[in-house]
């Protein structure tokens, strides 16, 4: 219990730091190394050592030996404990822990995602974050607190549909997503929900009818309203983001520009003003530009190894699937509260026994 425990507290003040701009900073590191230590004391290494295991030990050597070996840059060693998160987890935990962990990280993630309800619906903004025109009321972007979310509905979704009262906490989690206002969390978690329920529900036939039925609301929903082109709208503001950024990856193609130096060279060549410019908005892009191609497809490796085996931990699976989707529009892997949770969905999937589904 006590790993899962500094771990939950570590998770716990990275979403604080985002939520306040909370001056504990880098405290989570603390704890989060705390976690790993008491873990490997305790007998590490999970049972199972099979191919996403080795995936997640190559990703987090490429992200040390590329922030310490390959090319150092200023804050690259903060850049890497963030990336890091995700891959250490699963490497050093082992069956018996995922219980603790799955109990301690869902109530921290209900937790937040209830403070967003209550602050929608007394429609009081903690963080003062105007979105749009729109109100949000989640961290510092509206986005990753979407991440947090889906990786909090997705496998109480899961639950939810072979134990009744799970629906409780799926109700908070679809109402704290409404409440950030992110069309990719929205979209990226019902992709998520649908692959589930089509795993559950494949061979039913009122499925494939709610299914259509849904697709047509939907479709209606998109006609009849501005919401596709607010959709389409948001997508364009990416495409200058990407199409300045896209040439600083054959700067240095196999070694990368140095992990945390994005903002530093695309400052140089931006052509659009309206963001902070410290992310490509598409982590692929990202790791590219700042870590090289090698270490792009090792995280692809990681990637394949996760969809090869979806069916080993279906929840785990769809969450992580949901998570590299928003990665795609967004900077997901680069949020420290976002990488902690996806080392524990890494670490399910990594245990296939049947006690360790979700």
């Amino acid at each position: 219990m006590l790993p899962a425990l500094l771990h939950a507290i570590a998770f716990a003040i990275c979403l604080l730091v985002q939520f306040w701009g909370s001056p504990l900073a880098g405290a989570w590191l603390f704890f989060y190394l705390a976690g790993c230590a008491v873990l490997l004391y305790q007998g590490g290494y999970p049972q199972h050592w099979n191919v996403t295991w080795y995936a997640c030990l190559a990703w987090l050597i490429t992200i040390t030996a590329s922030a310490l070996l390959i090319t150092p840059t200023q804050g690259g060693a903060v850049v890497m404990w963030i990336l890091a998160a995700m891959p250490a987890l699963p490497l050093c935990m082992r069956e018996e822990h995922l219980k603790y962990y799955g109990r301690a990280f869902f109530t921290v993630i209900l937790l937040f995602a209830s403070g967003l309800v209550l602050q929608m619906v007394l429609n009081t903004q903690v963080t003062a974050y105007n979105y749009e025109g729109l109100h949000a009321w989640p961290l510092l972007d509206p986005n990753n607190a979407a991440a947090i979310v889906t990786l909090g509905l997705i496998p109480a979704f899961y639950q939810a549909l072979r134990r009744i009262w799970w629906w409780i906490p799926v109700v908070v989690f679809v109402f704290a997503l409404q409440a950030t206002g992110s069309k990719a969390g929205i979209g990226s978690s019902a992709v998520g929900c649908f692959l589930i329920a089509l795993h559950r529900f494949h061979t039913s036939r009122m499925f494939w009818y709610g299914t259509a039925l849904a697709t047509a609301a939907a479709a209606i929903l998109c006609t009849k309203t501005q919401l596709l082109y607010i959709v389409i709208d948001s997508f364009n503001d990416r495409l200058p983001i990407w199409s300045a950024s896209w040439p600083l990856a054959s700067v240095r193609p196999l070694f990368g520009l140095g992990l945390g130096s994005f903002g530093y060279y695309y400052d140089k060549v931006r052509i659009e003003d309206y963001t902070t410019g410290w992310h490509s908005h598409n982590d692929l892009l990202q790791i590219a530009i700042e870590m090289g191609l090698p270490a792009l497809f090792v995280f692809a490796w990681l990637t394949a190894s996760v969809a090869g085996s979806f069916t080993r931990n279906v929840p785990a699976s769809c969450a992580m699937l949901a998570i590299w989707l928003m990665s795609l529009v967004e900077f997901q892997f680069y949020i420290p509260a976002v990488s902690i949770p996806m080392g524990l969905a890494l670490a399910y999937h990594i245990t296939p026994t049947r006690k360790a589904r979700l």
